[in-house]
């Protein structure tokens, strides 16, 4: 294609920029409505019989698409997982008729890499906002990401088997992968009629094809360019149509354009023209979920994604083993008797000198080698429980270097996933389950809770998201300076001094720890911090004694009518406790399965002074915890605010948070 042309139709598209108020956002962002507008309108135009929306996000364009054209057939592609999984779980797109596909689109079959940023240029990025891509950006500042895999698919293949007479309109906006969209619909744009895209003059990503390269493309391909917006200086929305099929759509392309200049001079009288800098947001937290009925939760359960999926063996030449340096012999044993050779194994905590039985027959890389978009599958020696074996941790630092999907052996795993398996729920716990949802603060939250319902089911914690932010400080529940904190559940003392030093030493914290040898070890750790009230003691729904059982490391306490007699300790229910002291503005509880007697014990408390609320729900001694206390906390009726967390890549860890 000559340039001269290029330049030509890059000329009388930026004409139309004298339709368009540009010096304020508000008009360029009027200049895109309208132009989108004109391509849902040529919709109606053209002999299409189906519409493709790649990165389609909420699938809005689609949705009004089969609003207009119930009998067309409407397909949207998304690969950002986290939106996809949403939008699915939301059920608003599938019920409107719109086929919603997690897949991204490109020019070819199978996996590939999506890279989300949690910040770009200095600034935090939700995973959920449109501005996350297969491609990787060209920072200009501090940035972070995680890449993750997910399906990519050409539009040829996933097109095949419609029938022979489709006509297609193609609405794209990929994030600088326009031209890997189009590389894998050379057959699809034989058919096509109308293109939708978003271009860049200058790339944003690396690996981006700009707006000459797609517009010499599809010039080639027969179409031409008739509409442009000016969302920003590098960045626009182009139509295409096929230059056979221009005939149908001039007229209401000559009506655009004099309606809009009309209305822009009209609408000039009224406009502040003082120049403004345009300060980017970020997209608004995705709404929350709301289900009507059980059936309606129990179907979005289904469609939750599995993120940390078994599997049994690899492939050695796409598939990378990490694990720890003492499983290294077991895992090259392991995966010796399956393949012909063997993977590269990643191995935490590896010595600088391997021993020479493991570095005769396999590649070893250190761990921090890791990197997003790798395809990783953990390994560890099989053990009955998780805390005797490496795979929290494995799991943890997985995370850490930003890889949030990879694959898990599956005989890793299978002596502890099979174990903890949650039977079923009786009609009442699944009616607690679908009023929770329905109350909690925000859809992770929502997502995170119901990933924990059906991992407790299935037995498969894989499918339950790690809360990005540290355990008990979640962004609208946590200590601050001054707080007078309750804490039950003490351990090693780790959380207390954590505690301490967000509130910048400023307030009360009092510690509950009834086990007399953790207590002695607590002194001492505890001593050089004024703020922190060690109290030797069990929290209860009652004042008096309590017997306990288990080990140091964990005990759970049980009311007992044997006094203050051999085996048992002091205990002391919140009220209590409090009734001549300041109310606590902070209750964190990790009590091995007392949560619900403890929260008993201080519903004067909650209900007078509504303190902060860090509660584990994972411990099951009487029945399903992740259910009995928060149908104990619905039944209170409190002024809360809800929201959940999940911390460990095992079952345990599941924090319930109110404000």
């Amino acid at each position: 294609m000559p340039a001269d042309i290029i330049d030509l139709f890059q000329l009388q598209l930026a004409g139309q920029a004298a339709l368009h108020d540009l010096i304020l956002m508000s008009g360029r962002k009027k200049s895109a409505e309208r132009v989108a507008h004109f391509f849902l309108r040529m919709q109606g135009m053209l002999p299409i019989t189906t519409t493709l929306e790649v990165g389609a996000h909420e699938a809005a364009f689609s949705r009004k698409v089969k609003a207009q054209h119930p009998d067309r057939t409407v397909r949207a592609y998304e690969a950002n997982p986290y939106v996809h999984a949403h939008f699915l779980l939301e059920g608003s797109v599938r019920k409107e008729g719109v086929w919603y596909e997690h897949c991204a689109i490109g020019d070819t079959d199978g996996t590939t890499s999506f890279h989300i940023y949690d910040s770009i240029d200095g600034q935090a990025e939700p995973c959920d906002s449109r501005r996350q891509s297969v491609l990787r950006r060209i920072e200009s500042g501090a940035s972070s990401f995680c890449a993750v895999q997910v399906p990519i698919a050409r539009l040829d293949t996933l097109c095949a088997a419609d029938p022979p007479d489709s006509r297609y309109a193609l609405w794209i906006d990929a994030e600088g992968f326009c031209a890997q969209v189009l590389s894998g619909a050379a057959d699809v744009l034989d058919k096509t009629l109308a293109v939708y895209c978003e271009l860049e003059s200058e790339p944003k990503f690396a690996g981006q094809a700009c707006d000459r390269d797609i517009m010499a493309t599809l010039l080639n391909r027969g179409f031409v360019p008739i509409l442009r917006d000016f969302q920003f200086r590098h960045q626009y929305n182009a139509i295409f149509v096929r230059k056979e099929y221009v005939h149908l759509v001039e007229h209401e392309w000559h009506r655009f354009m004099h309606n809009t200049l009309r209305q822009n001079i009209k609408e000039a009288f009224h406009l502040d023209l003082v120049p403004r800098k345009h300060t980017p947001v970020a997209p608004a937290p995705l709404p929350r979920l709301r289900f009507d009925s059980v059936r309606e939760l129990k179907e979005a359960m289904d469609e939750l994604p599995l993120l940390r999926a078994p599997r049994t063996g690899l492939d050695p030449g796409r598939t990378v083993v990490a694990c720890h340096a003492s499983d290294l012999e077991e895992a090259a044993a392991f995966y010796g008797r399956q393949l012909k050779r063997l993977p590269v194994f990643y191995a935490l905590d590896a010595p600088e000198v391997l021993p020479d039985s493991i570095a005769r027959q396999c590649v070893v890389r250190n761990f921090a080698e890791l990197r997003p978009g790798m395809d990783a599958q953990l390994y560890c020696r099989p053990a009955k429980a998780p805390r005797l074996c490496h795979f929290t941790r494995l799991v943890l630092r997985l995370r850490a270097q930003g890889m949030a999907t990879f694959g898990v052996e599956r005989h890793s795993t299978e002596l502890f996933y099979g174990r903890a398996r949650h039977e079923s729920l009786t009609d009442e716990d699944w009616d607690t389950v679908l009023n929770f949802v329905n109350v909690l603060g925000d859809a992770d939250s929502q997502y995170a809770y119901m990933a924990v319902c059906r991992g407790r089911l299935e037995a498969e914690p894989g499918y339950i998201p790690l809360a990005g932010y540290d355990q008990y400080f979640h962004p609208q529940v946590s200590v601050t300076p001054g707080d007078i904190v309750c804490e039950g559940g003490i351990d090693t003392g780790a959380s207390t001094l954590r505690f301490f030093d967000a509130m910048k030493r400023q307030g009360i914290i009092y510690a509950f720890e009834p086990v007399p040898g953790n207590c002695e070890k607590l002194r001492n750790t505890f001593a050089p911090y004024d703020g922190i009230r060690l109290e030797p003691r069990a929290l209860w729904k009652n004042t008096g004694y309590v017997s306990l059982s288990g080990t140091e490391a964990s005990n759970a306490a049980f009311a007992t009518d044997a006094g203050d007699g051999p085996g048992t300790c002091p205990c002391a229910s919140i009220d209590d406790y409090f009734s001549a002291r300041p109310a606590p503005t902070v209750i964190k509880l990790d009590v091995e399965g007392s949560e619900p007697e403890v929260l008993a014990g201080a519903r004067a408390t909650l209900a007078a002074h509504s303190p902060k609320l860090m509660i584990s729900i994972y411990h099951g001694r009487r029945g399903p915890d992740w259910i009995t206390i928060p149908r104990m906390l619905l039944r209170c009726a409190l002024p809360y605010t809800y929201f959940c967390g999940h911390h460990r890549p095992w079952y345990a860890e599941t924090i319930v948070y109110a404000k």
